[in-house]
C-alpha cells in the first residue's frame, strides 16, 4: 500500500508540473505577442539577443551549459529614504532593485547598444520651429502586475509615460531627477518653475510640456534642442512609466515599500527584510520571458561589519554564486589568486583555475572640488597631529585661503602635486583605478574612437607629449603628477597673491582637507600630500601651504559637512556617474549652475548673496563655461566628431587651465573573480540602469573556469 501511495504521489507531481508548464506557456502566448512595426518607424529590435534555453541548456557557439534556476548573490547598501519610488530616487542603492521591476522604453544589450524594451521602434520628426519630436511605438499587451500578488493590474500604455513625466515635474513629489527631464523636454523647466512659487496664478498647465500621448501605443517627446544622444537618456529612471490610476489609489504611499509600485519588468520582490535579505521571483507576465533565465534571485545583506573573508566564506558554504577575492583576505588570496605560500599567481593570472582576472570598466569618476566661497567653518580633530583639535581659522586666514583658491595657478599646483597613486596604493594595481580626465572611458564613441581619446589628444598637444593617456588602465602611471611643475604653479600663485595684497605673514595658506574617519584611509590621504608638503609645506624651506586634515566626530556629522554644509576648502569625497551617452552628462556638472554648484560653494542664501557668488563663478568658470556652451550647441547628428572635439577642448580647459576640479579615481580595475554566472551575456552600459538588470543572468552549477571564460570572451569579441 505504501508503494502504491508513492506511485500515486509521483503521478500527482508529474500532473502538477505539466499543468504549471502549460499555464506558463499559455501566459507567454497571451502576453508576449509580436507587435508589428508601424510605417515610418525605425526598429529597436535586438538583433543579437541571447538564445532561449533548449532542454535546460544555454548555448554559446559550440559551448553548451546546464543551467540552474536560482541566482544567489549579495547586496551592500539598503534602499534609502526614497525606497522604491523610481520617479524620485537617484541613488544606485535604490535603482539596483527597481530597475529589475520596472522597464522603460529602451535598454542596452550585451554590447552596450540601445535596443527596445517597451518600445518596438521610434521616429524623429523635424518641426517647423526647428525643434525635434521623438515618437515611440509601444509594445502591445505588456502588463502592469501587482507586486504583492503577482496578478495583472492593467496594460502598459502611452499615457503611463506621460504620467511619469508629470509626476517627476511636480515639485511636491521631490524628485531628485527632475533636472534631467527639464534639460531635455520642451517646456519642462518652465512648468516646474511655475509650480515652485507659492503663487498659483502663474502655474502653467501640463499641456505646455513637450510630452504627449499620440495614441494608445504611441508617446511623443519634443526636445528643448536637438540631442542625438536622447535615446540613451531614456535608460534612466525619470523616463520610466507609471500607471495614473494606481498613483491616485496609493497617493503618497507610492514606492514606500516594494508592494506600493506596479511591476512590468523581469522580476517582482516577494520578500524584503531590512539589512537582511531580498528575494525576487520571475514575473510570470513579463513580455521578454525567454531572456529571464532564473526563476528566483536571493540576495543576502553584506553588513559594514563584514570581514574581507565574508563573501568568500559565503561562497564556499554555497550561500552565494560568486565573489571577488579581497587582497585583505589572506586565506582567500593565497587559495584563489597566489596559489599558496610559494605561489606565483597574480590578479591578471590567478593560480586557481576557477578564478578569473576580470577587467571592470568603471562608470563613476571621483573628483576633488574646491570650495570657492566657503560659508561654514567647523572643526573636529587633525589625524596628522595625534587627534589634536584643528584650530579655528581667523578672519585673515579665511580671507587668505579664499584669495588663494580663486587663483588658477594655486589650484593647478594641487592638480600636478597630488600623488594619487600613493592614495590608492592599497589596491593590487592602483594605476588601474586612476582617472585624470573627467569623462570616463566607454561612455560614448564616434566611428570606433572613444571620446576619452579626444581628450587625450588635446592633452598631448597642449602638454607637448606623445601617446599619453589620462586613463590609468591604459597609461599604467600618473601622467599628470609632477612635483616640479606643481611647485612652479604654487610659486607663481604666491607672487600674484603678494602683488594682490597678501603679505608674507599670510603664508603658508591654510587648506582644510575633508578627511576620512577611517584610520587606514587617513594614512593614504596623508601619503597623497607627502611629496608636495615636503617641497612647500609648513616645515619646508619654501612654505606656501599647510594642509589640515579635518576629521568629523561622527559619521552623521561627516556626511553633513560634505553634502549639506560644505565644510571644507578641498574635498575628494564625491564623484559623478553618467546619466546618458554624451560628455555633457559629466561636463554639465561643473559648468556654471551645474550639479556641483553647491559643492563649489556657489549657492547663495538670497538674491544678493547669489549675485555675489555668480560673479565668482563667472571669474573662475567663465571661459570654460563658454567653451562648453559652444560645444553642446553642436547637435547635428552628422557633426558628432566636431562636437566631441569641442567638448574635449572644454574638458581640457576645465582641468588643466582653469583647474576647477581634480579627477583622480574611477572604479576601473582588474578583479579576481570566482563566479558561476556566464560572462558577457547581460546588458551593460556606463550610463542608465541596464547594468544592474538581472535579466540575461545565466547561472551554472559550477564556477566558470579560466579556459571556458577565454572561449566565451573570444566569441564575444568576435561578434562585437
Amino acid at each position: 500500500m505504501k508503494k502504491v501511495l508513492s506511485i500515486l504521489f509521483i503521478f500527482a507531481m508529474i500532473f502538477t508540473l505539466v499543468a504549471c508548464q502549460d499555464e506558463e506557456e499559455s501566459i507567454k502566448k497571451m502576453y508576449t505577442q509580436e507587435t508589428a512595426l508601424a510605417s515610418g518607424f525605425t526598429s529597436l529590435a535586438n538583433q543579437f539577443a541571447n538564445p532561449p534555453l533548449e532542454d535546460g541548456k544555454y548555448k554559446i557557439g559550440d559551448l553548451s551549459f546546464d543551467v540552474v534556476d536560482t541566482y544567489n548573490t549579495y547586496y551592500q547598501s539598503e534602499v534609502t529614504e526614497e525606497k522604491f519610488n523610481y520617479l524620485t530616487a537617484n541613488s544606485q542603492w535604490n535603482s539596483m532593485f527597481y530597475t529589475n521591476m520596472v522597464d522603460g522604453l529602451v535598454e542596452n544589450d550585451k554590447y552596450g547598444a540601445i535596443v527596445g524594451a517597451l518600445a518596438v521602434g521610434y521616429k524623429v520628426v523635424e518641426n517647423a520651429d526647428g525643434s525635434q519630436t521623438y515618437i515611440f511605438q509601444l509594445r502591445e499587451g505588456v502588463q502592469w502586475v501587482n507586486n504583492q500578488t503577482g496578478e495583472p493590474y492593467a496594460e502598459v500604455v502611452a499615457d503611463d509615460f506621460v504620467a511619469g513625466i508629470e509626476y517627476v515635474l511636480d515639485p511636491t513629489n521631490g524628485s531628485q531627477t527632475s533636472n534631467i527631464v527639464a534639460g531635455f523636454i520642451e517646456g519642462a523647466r518652465e512648468y516646474y518653475d511655475s509650480l515652485v512659487t507659492s503663487a498659483t496664478d502663474d502655474d502653467l498647465d501640463f499641456s505646455t510640456v513637450g510630452v504627449e500621448e499620440v495614441s494608445k501605443y504611441q508617446v511623443a517627446y519634443t526636445l528643448t534642442e536637438p540631442a542625438p544622444y536622447f535615446l540613451s537618456a531614456l535608460t534612466y529612471s525619470p523616463f520610466l512609466p507609471v500607471n495614473r490610476q494606481y498613483l491616485s489609489e496609493v497617493g503618497t504611499a507610492f514606492g514606500v515599500t516594494e508592494n506600493y509600485i506596479l511591476v512590468n519588468g523581469a522580476f517582482r520582490i516577494t520578500k524584503h527584510l531590512f539589512e537582511n535579505s531580498f528575494e525576487f521571483e520571475k514575473n510570470a507576465y513579463y513580455y521578454d520571458f525567454d531572456h529571464v533565465y532564473v526563476n528566483k534571485v536571493s540576495m543576502r545583506y553584506l553588513p559594514n561589519v563584514a570581514t574581507p573573508a565574508t563573501t568568500r566564506e559565503w561562497y564556499e558554504a554555497g550561500l552565494i554564486d560568486g565573489f571577488t577575492v579581497s587582497t585583505n583576505d589572506e586565506v582567500g588570496w593565497n587559495k584563489y589568486v597566489k596559489g599558496g605560500a610559494d605561489g606565483t599567481g597574480t590578479v591578471q593570472n590567478p593560480a586557481d583555475p576557477n578564478t578569473n582576472g576580470v577587467l571592470v570598466i568603471g562608470d563613476v569618476v571621483y573628483a576633488g572640488v574646491f570650495n570657492f566661497d566657503r560659508d561654514y567653518y567647523e572643526y573636529g580633530t587633525d589625524f596628522n597631529q595625534s587627534g589634536a583639535e584643528v584650530p579655528m581659522k581667523s578672519d585673515a586666514e579665511k580671507a587668505a585661503t579664499k584669495a588663494a583658491i580663486l587663483n588658477a595657478d594655486f589650484r593647478l599646483g594641487f592638480v600636478y602635486g597630488l600623488d594619487f597613486i600613493a592614495r590608492m596604493s592599497a589596491a593590487p594595481d592602483p594605476s588601474m583605478l586612476l582617472m585624470r580626465a573627467y569623462t570616463n572611458r566607454e561612455l560614448t564613441a564616434y566611428n570606433g574612437k572613444d571620446y576619452s581619446d579626444y581628450v587625450d589628444e588635446v592633452f598631448n598637444r597642449e602638454q607637448g607629449t606623445t601617446g599619453v593617456s589620462l586613463s590609468g588602465s591604459i597609461q599604467k602611471t600618473d601622467p599628470v603628477f609632477d612635483i616640479d611643475k606643481a611647485v612652479e604653479h604654487f610659486e607663481a600663485a604666491k607672487a600674484a597673491l603678494l602683488a594682490g595684497g597678501l603679505t608674507e605673514s599670510d603664508f603658508p595658506i591654510l587648506i582644510d582637507h575633508f578627511a576620512s574617519r577611517n584610520a587606514t584611509v587617513q594614512g593614504y590621504e596623508k601619503a597623497m600630500y607627502a611629496a608636495l608638503l615636503e617641497e612647500i609645506g609648513p616645515d619646508s624651506s619654501n612654505p606656501i601651504i599647510d594642509v589640515r586634515f579635518n576629521v568629523a566626530p561622527t559619521d552623521a556629522i561627516r556626511s553633513a559637512w560634505n553634502w549639506e554644509l560644505f565644510n571644507f576648502d578641498i574635498s575628494f569625497g564625491g564623484g559623478w556617474g553618467p546619466d546618458y551617452a554624451d560628455p555633457k552628462t559629466y561636463l554639465g556638472t561643473i559648468a556654471i549652475g551645474g550639479d556641483f554648484r553647491d559643492n563649489f560653494g556657489l549657492t547663495g542664501a538670497d538674491a544678493v548673496e547669489q549675485a555675489r557668488k555668480d560673479a565668482i563663478a563667472e571669474e573662475v568658470f567663465g571661459d570654460f563655461h563658454q567653451m562648453y556652451l559652444d560645444a553642446i550647441a553642436i547637435t547635428d547628428p552628422t557633426q558628432i566628431d566636431e562636437r566631441y572635439k569641442a567638448l574635449a577642448e572644454a574638458e581640457y580647459h576645465a582641468l588643466f587651465v582653469a583647474a576647477v576640479t581634480i579627477p583622480w579615481q574611477t572604479t576601473t580595475s582588474i578583479n579576481p573573480v570566482v563566479s558561476k554566472t556566464i560572462p558577457y551575456q547581460k546588458g551593460k552600459a556606463a550610463y542608465g540602469l541596464t547594468s544592474d538588470k538581472l535579466k540575461n543572468i545565466i547561472v551554472l552549477e559550477e564556477a566558470i573556469t579560466q579556459e571556458v571564460r577565454a572561449q566565451i570572451v573570444a566569441l564575444y569579441e568576435e561578434d562585437k
